[in-house]
């Protein structure tokens, strides 16, 4: 069934209220401009280069120009785009094509576990390995990757901070030369599902309603949200109950991260704390991966889902709660 609208209003200022929110942090460098309980938080964590702590999980341009002859280093370029790789990368990084060796093809999902082991061996990923991703033109795909690797157990996976992107307008190297690697020996642990959610907990959490414990997050454009963009499923809107914060607000113009006391002031005006299970999805998974990553990785929370079968599941489901302008 379709729902009429609840607070329209008041759920789309919410959102509207977190993109303003990164904005004036990213304007103001005072130490009150995101409030006393967000400089708390973001005082736990440390922004930029780590390669230990899974809480922490970018690295900068400059950590990795300097550790490009590190022989634990297995660098992975997430490609979307025919062609590009092949023009230009980062030395000594590997092409990982993000539809054949991430996701389920045409089941959509995530790749399977036999598979994935198979594509993790080609590249020479071993079980001590240090695994850098990073993506073209933005870091959805990348941020994608390492959900998934985290998935299957693989934790000692870092983003390249700015991807491809920011790689190049530094006018770091770039190389055209594909290394050759001997077969890696990392075997995947049986699938973590605490870091998905399916339809049937989404419904559930969407008929329950808001509630202290768990919170929906739709990260596409405010657009999608109130279903005045058409998104090709037979039903236009949100999940009910869902707060919406676009993923790409969580993202500089050079394609890096913004600070963790702007994207923890983003996700806390919307509702979205640490004490809470968080639900995220878009239409495909992609840009709930990007917001996975920035709660999970440089945030540190602890119960966050990407819902990857997302819009294009849910919006051509029949009797779900869903909510729109129109309804």
């Amino acid at each position: 069934m379709i729902k009429g609208i609840r607070k329209l209003s008041t759920i789309g200022a919410a959102s509207l209220l977190a993109v303003s929110l990164v904005g004036c942090a990213a304007a103001s460098s005072g130490p009150d401009s995101s409030g006393n309980q967000v400089e708390a938080e973001a005082a736990l964590f440390d922004a930029g280069v780590t390669t230990v702590t899974t809480t922490e999980g970018l690295v900068s341009t400059d950590w990795l120009e300097q550790n490009l002859d590190d022989p634990d280093l297995v660098i992975l370029q997430i490609a979307n785009e025919e062609g590009l790789y092949e023009r230009g990368h980062i030395p000594e990084a590997q092409k990982l094509d993000w539809y054949s060796g991430l996701t389920g093809g045409e089941s959509r999902g995530i790749i399977d576990s036999e598979s994935f082991q198979a594509i993790t061996s080609s590249l020479g990923i071993n079980q001590d390995s240090k695994v850098i991703v990073y993506g073209e033109t933005h870091q959805l795909f990348a941020t994608w990757a390492v959900w998934v690797l985290k998935i299957y157990g693989f934790n000692n996976v870092r983003l390249l901070d700015g991807g491809w992107s920011k790689w190049q307008a530094e006018g770091k190297q770039v190389s055209l030369a594909q290394p050759t690697v001997d077969p890696g020996d990392f075997v995947p642990t049986e699938a973590n599902l605490e870091l998905r959610a399916f339809i049937e907990e989404v419904v559930a959490t969407a008929s329950a309603g808001p509630d202290g414990n768990s919170i929906i997050v739709d990260n596409r454009s405010l657009e999608s949200y109130v279903g005045e963009e058409t998104s090709g499923a037979k039903f236009d809107g949100h999940v009910a109950s869902a707060e919406n914060l676009f993923s790409f607000a969580l993202f500089n113009e050079d394609v890096s991260y913004l600070q963790p006391a702007e994207i923890a002031a983003a996700y806390q005006a919307i509702g979205a704390t640490a004490d809470k299970e968080v639900i995220l999805y878009c239409g495909t998974g992609l840009l709930a991966s990007a917001s996975w990553f920035a709660l999970t990785q440089i945030l540190g929370y602890e119960d966050v889902k990407n819902y990857d079968g997302s819009w294009t599941e849910y919006g051509n489901a029949e009797d779900v709660p869903i909510e729109n302008a129109d309804s």
